[in-house]
């Protein structure tokens, strides 16, 4: 009588699992394999140079890449590839054959060789365990952050440039008529009706003085009468840049002031002195403010700003002084809209003085940035536990003030990201949302999770569904909002093994083709990312032979993943997922390896007979099949590599070997059907067994099935 035959049923494995009792389902190893739109698993392809190295002139060398970003400037009309590598920061600007010495990348910082001209700063160029050079976009333009202790750079598609302003600039001096010669009989009606003030030091061609509190007050006489009032004021001024951030408010003038002085007068001046009208307002001042500084080359105008009258007017603030007549605030963009002038005449009343001056720190250099509530959030890298934020649209403007400790222990900020609900902060074991204060006037910050943290800013990434998804120091977890779950759990044996001293480099992107979330982290002792872990939405996959160091999606209609880093112990920036001819993409071994099958029949002694590989035709190449038995995986108990990858009954036109001859012989490209082979195997009377399936072809899989019987053979081998 035949024995029975047992069945695995067909296992389409798609997920791997680190648990020693898993289902069949879940494979304990996925290597090097990327899904397909039709649901199989396909080998990883590529990648390719974004600048492919043609030899000669052609051929392009990076050092150590620290971060690469991609964006769409000039409302879409500026494409733009940055590269951090080596102690510069790059522009793609591709094939420029009128300089073939120079291309493809152009410096921005570092250099001050190109045109418009760069930054010339010196950067960090080490493999220290810092974050990667951070980058964000925001509405025109892109905010560049290297690590160390450096300033931020703005770039807006034409010209980079120190983002904000660092330094305070230098105290303004002030000054005023002198009060003994400015009475009415000095300034005698000219031949037109005005007055002439030369013989003031009043500004001749702005007329009567505006600047002053006209009022009535009792004389010695007690009579009432209309008095130029005793005047003090006091000016400050700011550098604003073409983007509109502004410098902290320089420190105050030196105060113009002035005595009582009335308006009557009995010298014979006309006809209205002479009815006995007050002429106090023909007392008014013009004032001038010098020594106003020209700000930093970037410096497009100053912005000056005075006092109302510190006596009479019962406020010390200052206001925005307008650079029109009449007050009109409307796209006052500087009072001074220039960087030469030095000096500035006044002759604005206080009512026109209605826009109050917004104090403003220094620019402190960064960590790391988001963008959220329409501000910039900033963790300065000489306070690295806060975040400080700027004003509205002005990203490198920090309001005064404006900073929040999310963490009372004083735990380094160590990532930040921008959800529908508020900013979310981290440091490595916490989690903060950072929202607006009932009030609306401030920030306040609410403690999501004490326990859970994230140790790589750049692993922060938005999934398809809206989740979030980081690395953190128990491995990566998902944040729907409301609550963050580890869901490495299964995969806990591989997490375990990331280097913790380097983990703050890991990088991650998610590809928009795929909808997968790739995380690139250092394995065990090495310095470098040189495993990718990849989450699908339903489970776990790796895939080695890029080592990146940066990564991210092209924000344009190809979708491309770009990465920065080494490819066959080459620094480069390489264009993920695709191939050309002259690039050879590294040697990959793509693996689909089983759990330990049937470990519920474990005390049942089978032996499996044969292997069926459900796959989808590619190349010419060939699959090697190892088998191991009873929990071993060491040396294989049973080996073959008589596979084929494609049917021998039907064979297709395979690349690089059919010919296209259209008169002989039409051919036409067809889809690769998928197809199954048998696979003979023998591991006689094992409890559990294992297969592993390479191979260093492209590999189209589909799924397997294993058949076995029970108790076959005699001998016993533990």
């Amino acid at each position: 009588m035949p024995q029975q035959v047992y069945d695995t049923g067909i296992l389409p494995l798609r997920t791997e699992t680190g648990e020693i009792l898993s289902p069949s389902e879940a494979a304990s190893e996925i290597r090097n394999f990327e899904t397909t739109p039709q649901g199989t698993l396909r080998t990883v392809r590529g990648p390719t140079p974004v600048y492919p190295d043609y030899g000669g002139e052609f051929a392009h060398t990076y050092d150590t890449v620290h971060g690469v970003f991609h964006a769409l400037l000039l409302q879409g009309k500026r494409d733009v590839l940055l590269a951090h590598y080596g102690d510069k920061v790059y522009v793609y600007d591709g094939w420029l054959q009128t300089d073939p010495v120079s291309r493809p990348w152009q410096p921005l910082i570092g250099s001050t060789t190109r045109s418009p001209p760069g930054v010339d700063a010196l950067l960090d160029n080490d493999k220290a365990p810092k974050f990667p050079t951070q980058f964000e976009l925001v509405s025109n333009g892109i905010v560049i952050m290297p690590q160390g202790t450096f300033r931020a750079y703005f770039y807006d598609g034409e010209v980079c440039v120190p983002l904000g302003y660092d330094t305070q600039p230098g105290a303004p001096y002030a000054y005023g008529p002198d009060s003994t010669t400015s009475t009415i009989a000095d300034m005698a009606k000219d031949e037109n009706g005005g007055f002439d003030v030369s013989g003031t030091t009043m500004q001749e061609f702005f007329g009567r003085g505006r600047i002053g509190t006209v009022g009535t007050e009792y004389n010695e006489d007690r009579n009432s009468e209309y008095v130029l009032r005793p005047g003090e004021y006091a000016y400050a001024y700011r550098w604003v840049d073409r983007w509109g951030n502004m410098s902290p408010l320089s420190a105050r003038s030196n105060v113009v002031y002035w005595s009582k002085e009335s308006g009557l007068d009995n010298d014979t001046v006309g006809a209205d002195v002479a009815a006995g009208t007050s002429l106090a307002d023909h007392r008014l001042k013009q004032l001038t403010l010098s020594s106003v500084e020209a700000g930093p080359e970037k410096t497009v105008g100053r912005k000056v700003y005075r006092t109302r009258d510190l006596i009479n007017s019962g406020s010390s603030a200052l206001y925005d002084i307008v650079n029109s007549s009449g007050g009109a605030i409307s796209s006052n963009f500087a009072t001074i809209p220039d960087n030469i002038s030095t000096l500035i005449p006044d002759n604005a009343p206080d009512s026109w003085l209605v826009t109050e001056a917004i104090d403003t720190d220094p620019m402190p250099p960064v960590r790391m940035g988001k963008m959220a509530f329409g501000r910039m959030w900033y963790n300065p890298a000489n306070d690295p536990s806060s975040i400080i934020a700027t004003l509205p649209g002005r990203w490198g403007t920090p309001e005064k003030n404006q900073i929040i400790y999310p963490d009372s222990s004083g735990g380094e900020i160590t990532g930040m990201w921008a959800t529908a609900g508020g900013l979310i902060v981290f440091t490595s074991t916490s989690m903060f949302r950072i929202t607006p204060s009932d009030d609306g006037l401030s920030f306040i910050s609410v403690t999501l999770n004490a326990s859970i943290g994230c140790v790589a800013p750049s692993s922060i990434q938005n999934l398809p569904a809206g989740e979030l998804m980081w690395l953190g120091r128990e491995g990566f977890y998902l944040f729907n909002g409301e609550t963050a779950i580890l869901i490495s759990e299964g995969i806990r044996e591989l997490t375990h093994r990331i280097n913790p001293a380097r983990a703050a480099r890991a990088c991650a992107a998610v590809d928009p083709t795929t909808r997968e979330y790739r995380c690139w982290v250092p394995m065990e002792g090495s310095t470098e990312n040189n495993l990718c872990i990849i989450w699908d939405g339903n489970g776990w996959r790796r895939r080695d032979g890029e080592n990146l160091s940066a990564v991210c999606i092209t924000k344009d209609h190809r979708k491309l993943m770009i990465g920065g880093g080494k490819v066959k112990d080459t620094d480069g920036v390489f264009v993920l997922d695709r191939e050309s001819q002259a690039f050879s993409p590294p040697s990959r071994t793509s693996v689909v390896e089983t759990a330990w099958m049937e470990w519920p029949r474990s005390k049942e002694r089978k032996s499996p007979l044969v292997l069926y590989l459900f796959l989808r035709e590619s190349n010419s190449g060939s699959l090697q099949v190892d088998l191991y038995r009873d929990w071993r995986k060491t040396n294989a108990v049973y080996t073959t590599t008589e596979t084929t990858l494609y049917s021998a009954e039907d064979t297709p036109p395979l690349w690089g070997t059919t010919v296209w001859d259209q008169s002989t012989k039409p051919n036409q490209w067809v889809k690769n059907r998928p197809f199954w082979t048998k696979v003979s195997v023998y591991v006689p009377s094992c409890e559990v067994y294992k297969v592993r399936i390479s191979s260093q072809s492209d590999v189209e899989f589909v799924a397997l099935s294993i058949d076995d019987l029970p108790r076959s053979g005699r001998s016993r081998i533990p």
